[in-house]
């Protein structure tokens, strides 16, 4: 294909077998290149290429900035890690975080777990054995875990009460570094 080039205007001829008969305008497609649209194109250029001119003679066209360079320069890739980088921080942050917290739900799940078992291995104990009993580390897979039991005498209401009315009200309570400083309670009542 034969191309011609002038100040504005692009001429491009199609080759002999292709030519309609008719007019010559029929027979040459044009194209207008706008200023604003060659102005981006060099910006574009300039900003991707890394700031490169060239001389028209290394070039060998006239009006030509750029040789068409294959692969990326390193000002491209500079330029493209720190673009990534400005766009991640902001969904990094809560991903982190997120990961960071994901054991959370599993500690206040065992925290529950280890209240309700405490409190199904007192049913079985005798009304007058029911104490309270002090926060205690506990061992095993459960280490990092304590537990207390605190008992007080209620009415039949479930307000407190100084006498024994035959009701004890138990709450077990399950501490861990990541929960809230007031742990995790299971509470119960007890008859005689």
């Amino acid at each position: 294909m034969e191309i011609l080039e002038k100040n504005d205007l692009t001429i491009r001829r199609r080759p002999r077998a292709y030519r309609e008969t008719g007019s010559a305008l029929k027979n040459l497609q044009f194209w207008l290149r706008s200023r604003k649209t060659r102005i981006l194109t060099t910006v574009i250029q300039l900003v991707f290429r890394g700031l490169k001119f060239e001389s028209d003679k290394e070039i060998g066209q006239k009006g030509t900035f750029f040789k068409a360079l294959p692969g990326f320069t390193l000002i491209e890739i500079m330029m493209f890690i720190i673009l990534v980088g400005i766009v991640m921080a902001p969904i990094m942050g809560p991903f982190v975080t997120s990961v960071l917290q994901s054991d959370r739900p599993e500690i206040v799940v065992s925290a529950g777990f280890l209240a309700a078992e405490r409190l199904e291995q007192l049913q079985p104990a005798a009304y007058g054995s029911i104490v309270d009993e002090a926060s205690a580390s506990l061992t095993g897979n459960y280490s990092a875990f304590s537990r207390q039991v605190a008992v007080t005498l209620v009415d039949v209401n479930l307000a407190n009460s100084v006498t024994d009315v035959g009701y004890k009200k138990v709450v077990v309570t399950v501490y861990h570094s990541r929960l809230p400083a007031a742990g995790i309670s299971v509470a119960s009542v007890f008859t005689y």
